[in-house]
This record gives structure tokens, C-alpha cells and sequence, in this order.
């Protein structure tokens, strides 16, 4: 894990995983070590990092990585904020001309 801030109440990790299970086991493991997360969300995208944790999603609404961070499993007091960018519609923009 390499923190890259200049802030000190701030830092920002990059953490390089292969599978699901290696993405589970690291957000557990820094889950209780942080205040506030926050991660963003993808549209229909599946990746082997987040393969076979979609089969244990509460919320989809918050993507895969946001689900887990805000699961009543992990007991934590931490915040999470999930950002997405808008999907841009464009078969109505389209039909609208």
C-alpha cells in the first residue's frame, strides 16, 4: 500500500489486486483504519477484481466496492461516499431532434 498525499488528514492509497477475494481481504483489512471512504461506481462493468462479490450485494445501487464498504458485515463507524458519472442517453437525445 503507497499513500500519495501532501495533506496530512488526507491520504490516498493504491492497491493493486487480482481477484475478488484479494479485494474483499484488503478493504477488510483498512476498513477500520479510516474515517471516510470514498470510491467510485461503474455501469455494467465487470472486472476479475470484483468478480463472484456482486453474489453478496445488499445495495447495488452503490456498486460493488461501495456494497461492501457499507455492509453491516464489516462493522465499522466509516462514511462512504460512492460517486458515478451520468450515462449519457443518447438514443432520447437522438429521437428529441
Amino acid at each position: 500500500m503507497k499513500s500519495q498525499s501532501g495533506l496530512e488528514n488526507v491520504s490516498y492509497h493504491k492497491v493493486i489486486v487480482n481477484r475478488g477475494p484479494e479485494t474483499s481481504t484488503v478493504l477488510c483489512r483498512i476498513i477500520n483504519e479510516h474515517d471516510f471512504f470514498l470510491v467510485g461506481r461503474r455501469h455494467d462493468l465487470d472486472s476479475p477484481q470484483t468478480e463472484g462479490l456482486t453474489d453478496w450485494s445488499e445495495f447495488s445501487e452503490l456498486g460493488v466496492i461501495g456494497d461492501l464498504l457499507a455492509s453491516s458485515d464489516l462493522e465499522t463507524r466509516a462514511c462512504v461516499l460512492v460517486v458515478q458519472q451520468q450515462v449519457k442517453d443518447t438514443v432520447s437525445e437522438n429521437s428529441s431532434r
